[in-house]
C-alpha cells in the first residue's frame, strides 16, 4: 500500500475515451420499482425491514434486477415477470454472490442464496403510497419489532 500511495500521491486522474454499446431497457424498470413501493423483494421475502434511503429528488432508492440477464437478448427479458425490485446490496449479491435461480414463474421467483431458499411471490395488484405513508409504516413496523413482510 505504501508503494501505491507513493506512486499516486501527486498523480492527476486521466481521461480515457471508451466506445461501447448499450442495450435499451425502456422505462418498465422505473415503473416496476414504483409499483413495488421501492421495497427490496429479497429483503421482504427474508422478513427483513430495511427501508431504502431517500434520494435528493425525494424518491426512495431501489434498483431493478433482471432475473434472466438482458444481455442474453431473450424475448420477454424486459417484461415485469423478469424483474425484481431490490436493494443495492441484494442486487450485487444476485450478480456476484452464491446465488442459484431455482424457479421462475408468473406467481413466484425462487432463489437459493447462500444455501437458503428464498421465495419471492409475484403480486399483480401493487398498492401505491406516498413517502409519508411509507415512512409511517416502516416506523410502525420497527416500533413493534415487526418487519414489513406483506406486499404494501
Amino acid at each position: 500500500m505504501l508503494k501505491l500511495q507513493e506512486k499516486y500521491k501527486d498523480a492527476s486522474p486521466q481521461v480515457k475515451l471508451r466506445y461501447s454499446k448499450i442495450i435499451e431497457r425502456g422505462s418498465i424498470a422505473e415503473t416496476y420499482k414504483k409499483d413495488k413501493v421501492y421495497k427490496c423483494e429479497i429483503c421482504n421475502a427474508m422478513g427483513i425491514c430495511q427501508p431504502p434511503f431517500i434520494k435528493k429528488n425525494d424518491t426512495p432508492y431501489a434498483e431493478t434486477h433482471h432475473i434472466i440477464p438482458v444481455s442474453e437478448l431473450k424475448k420477454g427479458s424486459l417484461s415485469k415477470l423478469n424483474l425484481l425490485c431490490v436493494c443495492p446490496n441484494h442486487h450485487r449479491q444476485l450478480h456476484y454472490g452464491k446465488v442459484k435461480l431455482v424457479e421462475l414463474s408468473n406467481k413466484k421467483v425462487v432463489f437459493e442464496i447462500d444455501d437458503q431458499i428464498i421465495v419471492s411471490v409475484k403480486t399483480t395488484t401493487p398498492r401505491k403510497i406516498n413517502r409519508v405513508e411509507y415512512s409511517r409504516e416502516v416506523a410502525d413496523a420497527n416500533l413493534h419489532g415487526n418487519s414489513l413482510t406483506e406486499p404494501l
